[in-house]
């Protein structure tokens, strides 16, 4: 077993009833938030994750702009968050670092409005290119 997954199964077996308490709060919180956000908004747009690909000997990142990261997760934190909003998202190409490494962004929508998101998705992908795919810096 991965020592991630290892990682994984000790922290679910730490946790108590009051963490998985404030866990659901925090999370109603924060859906609470998203909705309001999606009453102004039809659809949020960010970036995959916060780095671009790294050499495939990493597991995975463990700072970015000299902040540490703790655990696997973290370099990846724009994905797990919108995971707890129970939006739906999909990540699309946004063009290419300097050096062409592929970037992407992330497309969220609202609660039940999968559809839209995937109007939005396909706009960005394939043939309909909003973006230019000249490299970002």
């Amino acid at each position: 077993m991965k020592d991630t997954v290892r990682w994984n199964v000790e922290l679910a077996r730490s946790r108590t009833a009051a963490d998985v308490g404030r866990a659901i709060r925090d999370r109603a919180a924060l859906q609470d938030r998203v909705r309001r956000f999606f009453e102004r908004f039809d659809v949020l747009a960010l970036p995959t994750v916060q780095v671009v690909p790294f050499p495939v000997e990493l597991d995975w990142v463990h700072e970015i702009d000299g902040v540490e990261m703790t655990n696997y997760l973290e370099w990846m934190r724009s994905c797990t968050d919108i995971t707890m909003t129970g939006c739906p998202a999909a990540s699309v190409p946004a063009g290419r670092t300097p050096d062409g490494l592929p970037v992407g962004v992330q497309l969220v929508a609202p609660p039940g409005r999968d559809l839209l998101l995937l109007q939005v998705a396909h706009a960005f992908d394939g043939d309909g290119w909003l973006l230019p795919r000249w490299p970002l810096s």
